[in-house]
């Protein structure tokens, strides 16, 4: 919104491989937020975006690496970026990068918050 002040950049977001599926399967992420991906199976995981603007990134993960891979988004997307692995297929998750906080994903009720939202007229975009 004009005029918020938007904070900085938070700490880095986990972005897991657990027994062939990426968790979580939908995450918001700020632009230059650093995400650490990780292995937590014994086979190795290709983690692989497919941004509409921004850079593709595309890493294997090594077994059981708890340490991680670093990915960030330079730039924001307008939509949910795909991600997948080469190596199976089957898995498939989203990233959102965006330069402001004010996004959510929902809980598996269905609800959401988006805190610190400034006062105002706002429009909101709903993706499933």
């Amino acid at each position: 919104p004009k005029g918020a002040v938007v904070p900085p950049v938070g700490e880095p977001v986990v972005f897991d491989q657990k027994v062939c599926i990426f968790i979580p399967h939908s995450m918001v992420v700020r632009v230059k937020q650093t995400i650490k991906i990780l292995n937590a199976d014994g086979a190795a995981h290709n983690t692989h975006t497919y941004p509409k603007k921004g850079t593709v990134f595309n890493s294997v993960v090594q077994p059981n690496d708890r340490n991680g891979v670093d990915l960030v988004y330079g730039q924001v997307e307008r939509e949910p970026v795909s991600v997948g692995c080469d190596i199976h297929p089957w898995m498939q998750a989203y990233h959102l990068p965006l330069d402001h906080p004010y996004a959510a994903v929902s809980s598996e009720d269905g609800t959401f918050q988006i805190k610190d939202l400034p006062a105002g007229k706002h429009e909101f975009k709903v993706w499933h």
